[in-house]
C-alpha cells in the first residue's frame, strides 16, 4: 500500500518555511533598524530648529531687541574664546560677533553672569581692547512680538514660545490658541533646576509635541514646543510601505524559497526514484548527475558507486553459486562413484579402506574449498582479526623459497631469490602473509614449464615493500586478466591443471586486508609478473 504523502511533513516544505522565517526575521529587523534611524534623526532635526529658535531669542532677550546681529562662535580661535571667557569671574560667553572700528576688526563676545552682561572686544590677533558691563535688565514687554514673529515661520498651530518665571509662571508666550489647555498649564520648579537646556515629550490633545527648555541667566526658562504630526505622519507613511513590502517579500520569498527547494531537493529525489527502481530488480539503473550542488553530486557518485558494488556482488554472487555448484559437484560425484562401484560390487575388506581413503581425500578437498571461501568473504567483509607481529620480510621469502626448492627442482625450474641486505620489518599476520607468498610462488611454478625460471624479488620505495614473483611460463590473455583475481576463475590453459581457483583471490584479499594491493602484468607465451603492495609500518 503506498504511503500517504503528507508535503507538510517534507524538507521541501521545512526548507521553504526555514527561508520565509529568515526573510521575515531579516527584513523586519532592517525595518525596526530603519525606523529608530529616521526618528532618531527627524528628533535631532526637530532639536536643531528648536535649539536655533531659542538661541536667536536669546539674543534678542538680551540685548533688549538691539539689532546687534550676535552669532555663535563658530570659526572663532579657542585660545580667543578661552581668552574671553577669564576676563571676568563667573561669565558665561552667549554669543559673537565681528565689528570693524578704526580699521580694526574686532571679535565682539556677548557674556552673562547672574546680574550683568558683558560686551567684550577682542582684536583677531588676541589683544584686549575694552569691556562694556552694564546691570543684566532686560525687557520682557518686546517678547511677544518676538514670539509671534518666530512662531509665524513654523505656524502658530504648530509651534509655540513662552517665557516661564522660576516659579513656574507664564510671563510671555505666543499664539497658543490651538494648543488647548498649555496656556493655564502649570510648570513646576524642577522645570528650572538644570543649568543647561534639556528636552521634553509632551503630549497635547493627543498629539505627540518636542518641548525644549532653555534656562536664562536671569533665572527665567524659554521654552519652545512643536508638533510632531508630520514627522509622525512620515513614519506612519514609511510602516505603511514597509508593512507592504513585507507582504510582497513574504510572497516572494515563498515562491523563491519553494522553487530553491524544489531545485535542491531534486537530486534526493532522482535517489529516490532509483532506489525504488531497484527494490523492483532493474539492477542497471542509476541516478542522473545535476546541478544542485557540490553535496548532492557526492551523494549521486556515491549512491552510483554502492550501486555498481552492490551489482558487482550479486554479480559475483551468481557466478561464486555457479563455480561452487561446478566445483563441489566433482568431488561429490566422485565421492557417490567410489561409494556406488564399491558397494555394487564384490568388495573385500581391503576395497573397502582404500574406498574411505579416497572419500576422507575428497571430503578434505570439500572443506579446504569451503574454508578458504570463508575465509576469503571474512577478510573482504573487515571482519577477520589479523594477529599482527613485526615480521622480517627477508626471511619469510627465503622460507618460501626452501619450501618451494624441491617443487621447482622436480620441474627443472630456477627459482631464483633477489632480496636487499637490509631487511624491511614489516607490522601484518605473519601466518597470512606466508600464503600469500606462498600461494604465488606455487601458481609461477605450476603455470612455467620445464627449464623455466621464477624469479623472488624484494625491493623497496619511501614508505611501501614492493614483492615480486615473474615466471617464464605460459602467460595469461588480456581478456583473463580482468578476471583472474575473481574466485573459482580458472583460465582455459589451467583447467587440466590441479586447483579450485581460489589461490590468487585468496592472496589478494590477504593483501587488502594489509592495506596492499597486487597487480599483474602478463603476455602470452612469454610469463607473468605479479607484483605485491605493502606499506611500511612498524609497531613502533
Amino acid at each position: 500500500m503506498k504511503k500517504k504523502y503528507n508535503i507538510f511533513k517534507t524538507v521541501k516544505f521545512r526548507i521553504t518555511l526555514l527561508y520565509i522565517a529568515l526573510f521575515a526575521f531579516s527584513f523586519v529587523f532592517l525595518f525596526f533598524f530603519t525606523y529608530h534611524l529616521l526618528n532618531r534623526n527627524l528628533i535631532r532635526g526637530v532639536d536643531e530648529r528648536l535649539k536655533l529658535s531659542l538661541r536667536r531669542l536669546e539674543e534678542r532677550y538680551l540685548v533688549a531687541g538691539d539689532n546687534k546681529f550676535y552669532a555663535p562662535f563658530k570659526n572663532v580661535p579657542d585660545n580667543i574664546i578661552l581668552k574671553a571667557s577669564r576676563i571676568v569671574d563667573g561669565l558665561s560667553l552667549r554669543f559673537v560677533k565681528t565689528e570693524d572700528l578704526h580699521q580694526q576688526k574686532y571679535y565682539v563676545f556677548l557674556g552673562t553672569t547672574d546680574r550683568m552682561i558683558y560686551e567684550i572686544w577682542i582684536s583677531l590677533n588676541g589683544v584686549l581692547f575694552k569691556v562694556n558691563g552694564v546691570e543684566l535688565s532686560p525687557e520682557i514687554e518686546f517678547l511677544e512680538n518676538e514670539f509671534e514673529n518666530e512662531a509665524q515661520y513654523f505656524g502658530t498651530d504648530r509651534i509655540y514660545f513662552m517665557m516661564i518665571s522660576p516659579e513656574g509662571k507664564i510671563l510671555a508666550n505666543s499664539e497658543l490658541d490651538t494648543w488647548g489647555k498649555l496656556k493655564n498649564t502649570p510648570f513646576p520648579n524642577t522645570l528650572h533646576g538644570k543649568a543647561e537646556s534639556y528636552v521634553l515629550t509632551l503630549s497635547y490633545d493627543k498629539i505627540k509635541t518636542r518641548v525644549l527648555n532653555h534656562r536664562l541667566p536671569d533665572g527665567n526658562t524659554l521654552q519652545a514646543g512643536i508638533k510632531m504630526d508630520e514627522e509622525e505622519r512620515f513614519l506612519d507613511y514609511i510602516t505603511v510601505i514597509f508593512l507592504g513590502l513585507l507582504l510582497i517579500t513574504l510572497i516572494l520569498s515563498s515562491a523563491c524559497s519553494w522553487f530553491i527547494s524544489h531545485r535542491a531537493m531534486a537530486g534526493i529525489k532522482r535517489v529516490a526514484a532509483t532506489a525504488n527502481n531497484i527494490g523492483k530488480e532493474e539492477l542497471d539503473s542509476r541516478v542522473s548527475v545535476g546541478n544542485e550542488g557540490e553535496e548532492i553530486r557526492e551523494l549521486v557518485d556515491s549512491f552510483n558507486q554502492m550501486l555498481i558494488r552492490i551489482q558487482t556482488l550479486i554479480r559475483e554472487m551468481k557466478e561464486v553459486s555457479d563455480n561452487i555448484a561446478h566445483d563441489l559437484r566433482t568431488p561429490l560425484t566422485r565421492i557417490r562413484g567410489i561409494i556406488e562401484t564399491t558397494v555394487n560390487g564384490r568388495a573385500e575388506k581391503d576395497e573397502y579402506r582404500q574406498m574411505c581413503g579416497e572419500v576422507l581425500e575428497e571430503c578434505d578437498r570439500l572443506v579446504t574449498i569451503i574454508n578458504t571461501m570463508l575465509e576469503i568473504s571474512q577478510m573482504a567483509s573487515g571482519v577477520t582479526e589479523l594477529n599482527r607481529e613485526n615480521v622480517n620480510i627477508n626471511e619469510l621469502l627465503e622460507q618460501a623459497c626452501t619450501l618451494f626448492s624441491p617443487v621447482a627442482e622436480i620441474k627443472n625450474i630456477t627459482l631464483d631469490l633477489q632480496i636487499p641486505d637490509d631487511y624491511p620489518v614489516f607490522y601484518g599476520d605473519k601466518i597470512r602473509l606466508q600464503r600469500m607468498i606462498a600461494n604465488l610462488i606455487d601458481n609461477a611454478i605450476k603455470y612455467t614449464p620445464e627449464n623455466g625460471k621464477v624469479t623472488l624479488s624484494l625491493s623497496l620505495e619511501d614508505d611501501w615493500i614492493f614483492i615480486t614473483v615473474e615466471d617464464t611460463g605460459c602467460g595469461i590473455s588480456a581478456q583473463d586478466q580482468e578476471l583472474i583475481f575473481n574466485r573459482f576463475y580458472r583460465c582455459d590453459n589451467s583447467r587440466s591443471l590441479p586447483g579450485n581457483g581460489l589461490g590468487l583471490s585468496l592472496a589478494l584479499a590477504i593483501a587488502k586486508i594489509h592495506n596492499g594491493e597486487i597487480d599483474l602484468k602478463s603476455s602470452l607465451a612469454k610469463g607473468t609478473v605479479v607484483r605485491v603492495t605493502l606499506p611500511l609500518f612498524t609497531n613502533n
